[in-house]
C-alpha cells in the first residue's frame, strides 16, 4: 500500500486510469482516504488536494516483479528510472545499456524493464520480449503501471497547481529533457534538503522564467514523445 497526494482535480484522471489497467488484467486498489483536502503550501498560498492510498502498483507475474522502466537518454548515456513503490532497482542499471538479456538480440531500444525471479535472479527485458514472460497477461498492464507512477508524480507537484496552467507540452517536456541531461534525473522518492525533484525544478523554472525557451533539439525530441 502506497500513499499518494495529488492536485482534487486529477482524481478522475486517476479513477480511469486504475480502471483501464484492471480491465486489462491488473490488480490495483484506489482508495480515497481525503478528497478535497486544503494545504497550505510552503512559499504562501494553498492548493486543494485528494489523499489517496494505491495497492498493488508492483506486478507480480509468473513468479517475476517488475522494479523498475528504464528510459534511455541517448544524449547522456543515462537512463530515466521510474520504481515500482516499495522496490529498490540496482544503481547498476540507471548507466546499463538498453540491451534485452532474454533474446540477446541487439538492437535501438528506448524502453527496457528490469524484472526479479522468485529467487532473487535480475534480469533486463525489452518491452518486444515481455509478452513472453507474461504469457496469458497484457503486458500493456505492466507498461501502463510505470506510466501511472510518473504521472502521480506530476499530479502530487505543488509547484504546478496554477503556477504554470496551460503551458504548452512542447514547452514543457522540452524543458524537462534539458533539464534531465544537464543535471539528471531526480525522482520525489530521492529528492532531500536542497536537491529538488526534477518535476518542481522543471516547473519552477516555466514560472519564474516566462520567456524561457529550450533548444530546437529539446523541441524535437519533446515532440517526438508527443508523437
Amino acid at each position: 500500500m502506497t500513499d499518494y497526494t495529488i492536485n482534487a482535480d486529477r482524481l478522475k484522471d486517476l479513477e480511469k486510469r486504475v480502471k483501464r489497467l484492471n480491465n486489462k488484467g491488473g490488480n490495483i486498489a484506489l482508495t480515497v482516504v481525503n478528497a478535497n483536502r486544503i494545504e497550505k503550501l510552503p512559499g504562501g498560498g494553498a492548493r486543494e488536494v485528494t489523499d489517496v492510498t494505491l495497492e498493488g502498483l508492483a506486478p507480480v507475474v509468473s513468479g517475476w516483479t517488475f522494479l523498475a522502466a528504464l528510459e534511455r537518454l541517448e544524449e547522456s548515456g543515462e537512463n530515466v528510472v521510474t520504481t515500482a513503490p516499495g522496490v529498490d532497482c540496482p544503481e547498476v542499471y540507471r548507466n546499463a545499456e538498453p540491451n534485452c538479456d532474454h533474446c540477446g538480440t541487439n538492437r535501438r531500444r528506448i524502453y527496457t524493464f528490469i524484472l526479479r525471479s522468485e529467487s532473487g535472479e535480475y534480469i533486463q527485458v525489452g518491452k518486444t520480449c515481455l509478452q513472453d514472460f507474461l504469457r496469458d497477461t497484457d503486458p500493456g498492464v505492466a507498461t501502463g503501471i510505470f506510466g501511472l507512477l510518473s504521472d502521480l508524480e506530476a499530479w502530487g507537484n505543488p509547484s504546478g497547481a496554477g503556477r504554470v496552467a496551460g503551458t504548452d507540452a512542447v514547452l514543457l517536456l522540452s524543458t524537462t529533457n534539458a533539464h534531465i541531461k544537464q543535471y539528471g534525473w531526480v525522482p520525489r522518492s530521492r529528492a532531500h534538503e536542497g536537491v529538488m525533484p526534477t518535476a518542481d525544478s522543471v516547473l519552477c523554472n516555466l514560472a519564474d522564467n516566462p520567456g524561457y525557451r529550450p533548444s530546437e533539439e529539446n523541441c524535437e525530441k519533446a515532440r517526438a514523445v508527443l508523437a
